[in-house]
């Protein structure tokens, strides 16, 4: 006969043995680090095209030194200096002022984006006066080209 008391101490001990344990869930894995947001667009550049040089500008056309004399450069219809208007529409340039005889001469042309103006004024033996300049924050400088006379252009946008 096996006694009760035999089989008492060897649960005790099958009791206090260890036991395993119950899984353990494994922890998952880390997120995947999130991509960058690719960075925004860059702004367009400001409007920068022949309209945005529209407007009326006024200032003076300069005779510059041809080598010439003063008494030649008399004689040709040079004169030291001219009032001028011009104005910018859509990049059409429209320029005027009055010749030596006080005849009033007109240039047409064009401003391209960036600024560049050509105009030309077409003389009675059919030949072209040619004005060419750069339009920069508001101020058109260049030169022209009539006959024997050589001009520097200042205008200003009023």
């Amino acid at each position: 006969m096996k006694s009760p008391y035999l089989l008492a101490p060897l649960l005790m001990i099958a009791a206090c043995a260890p036991q395993p344990s119950a899984p353990v869930a494994t922890a998952p894995p880390p997120p995947r680090p999130i991509a960058a947001a690719p960075p925004p667009a860059p702004m367009p550049p400001p409007a920068v095209g022949p309209a945005s040089f529209d407007g009326a500008y006024a200032g003076s056309l300069t005779i510059t030194s041809s080598g010439g004399s003063t008494d030649y450069l008399n004689r040709t219809g040079c004169v030291s200096q001219r009032p001028a208007r011009m104005v910018v529409r859509n990049g059409n340039v429209y320029l005027e002022y009055a010749n030596w005889k006080r005849h009033k001469l007109h240039y047409r042309g064009r401003v391209d984006p960036s600024g560049a103006v050509t105009a030309y004024h077409t003389n009675s033996d059919g030949s072209r006066a040619i004005l060419s300049g750069q339009i920069v924050n508001g101020e058109l400088t260049g030169n022209m080209t009539r006959g024997p006379c050589d001009y520097a252009v200042t205008l200003a946008r009023r």
